[in-house]
């Protein structure tokens, strides 16, 4: 696959929104976070290929969903 396969891409939208859509509140700040550290330390890593595949997308998208899921944690609270 190439940086910009399509298949990649829609992978990517079709995770984050299984992750947005069917996590639980304590499931989701904790997903969140763990998405945004792995991100962010993958960033580091001079990795970026796995199994032939170009991971530099995955980086971003994981940074940028477990922001996403660290600041809607308390989405499916009850606001009573």
């Amino acid at each position: 696959m190439t940086y910009d396969s399509p298949l990649q891409i829609a992978l990517m939208v079709l995770v984050g929104c299984a992750f947005d859509r069917f996590l639980a509140p304590p499931w989701r700040r904790w997903t969140g976070f763990v998405l945004f550290a792995s991100g962010v330390y993958s960033l580091f890593l001079d990795v970026w290929t796995v199994f032939g595949v170009e991971i530099a997308l995955w980086k971003s998208t994981a940074i940028a969903l477990g922001c996403l899921l660290m600041m809607r944690s308390n989405r499916y609270l009850s606001k009573d």
